[in-house]
């Protein structure tokens, strides 16, 4: 830990970083539980679900259907579904 701050230091007094970087790096997310309810919304499953191989299949469905190679394909939603899984299996692992 002593390590990563101290480049991280470093970087911000050569101005490489923000002083808003900085502090960003270093926060804990306040509003994580209100992404992790977005990301349950955005995949369709109940805001408690933690059935992680149910909220996969959510997920699969939705990339299937969104993915921009296909009819009703949507390069922004698909991404947003992509963050939303990664999100939520962070959560559960």
């Amino acid at each position: 830990i002593d390590k990563v701050l101290t480049c991280e230091v470093a970087k911000l007094l050569a101005e490489e970083i923000t002083l808003d970087h900085f502090g960003h790096e270093f926060s804990e997310d306040d509003d994580l539980s209100d992404q992790l309810v977005e990301a349950r919304k955005t995949l369709g499953v109940d805001q408690t679900e933690r059935d992680f191989e149910l909220i996969s299949k959510k997920y699969k469905d939705l990339a299937r259907k969104y993915h921009p190679d296909m009819p009703e394909g949507d390069h922004v939603m698909f991404q947003r579904i992509n963050a939303a899984h990664k999100l939520i299996r962070k959560e559960l692992s």
